[in-house]
């Protein structure tokens, strides 16, 4: 996913993020306020880099995946293969 992800543009939600990180406040009706928070932070640091923008997404999702299979491994999950 991070190597693909400077391929396309900005996703409405991601100018939307950068734009609620400037004028932060303590929380939105769609979102908590940590997620403008890491939008401005990844905009300040390296302006226009994609990237980095999306790199706590890319982070998260493959936490999500790793702590997903972690109770199959734990209950004998074999990846679909039989025996």
């Amino acid at each position: 996913m991070l190597a693909l992800a400077g391929r396309y543009g900005y996703d409405g939600d991601e100018l939307y993020f950068i734009m609620a990180g400037r004028h932060l406040d303590w929380g939105y009706a769609d979102q908590p306020p940590g997620v403008p928070l890491l939008a401005l932070l990844a905009d300040t640091l390296t302006p226009g880099t994609l990237r980095v923008l999306r790199l706590p997404a890319i982070l998260a999702t493959a936490t999500g995946i790793v702590l997903a299979a972690l109770p199959a491994r734990v209950f004998g999950g074999n990846g679909g293969r039989r025996g």
